[in-house]
């Protein structure tokens, strides 16, 4: 990411996590996540890395909201995702 959209944004990393597929009809799909989004915070903490999200979502219970800051063009969403059973 630029550091431009990083200030634009008020971003305290200058990296994301990037959508690059969504499930039709699947939790995130419901939710209105896209391809390409870009994914900045859980539950208003900020990710960087697929790591990021793997340790915020350790110990996560499906069935349980998960609110998600994206990133789309230039607009900042939020979308709230209810995960499912894996």
């Amino acid at each position: 990411m630029s550091r431009r959209a990083q200030r634009y944004f008020e971003l305290t990393a200058a990296s994301a996590v990037e959508v690059v597929s969504v499930e039709e009809n699947g939790p995130a799909w419901q939710a209105g996540l896209r391809e390409h989004d870009l994914i900045v915070a859980l539950d208003g903490a900020s990710v960087a890395t697929v790591d990021d999200i793997h340790r915020q979502l350790a110990g996560q219970r499906a069935g349980i909201p998960i609110r998600l800051t994206i990133l789309r063009g230039t607009e900042r969403r939020e979308v709230t995702v209810v995960p499912g059973d894996l």
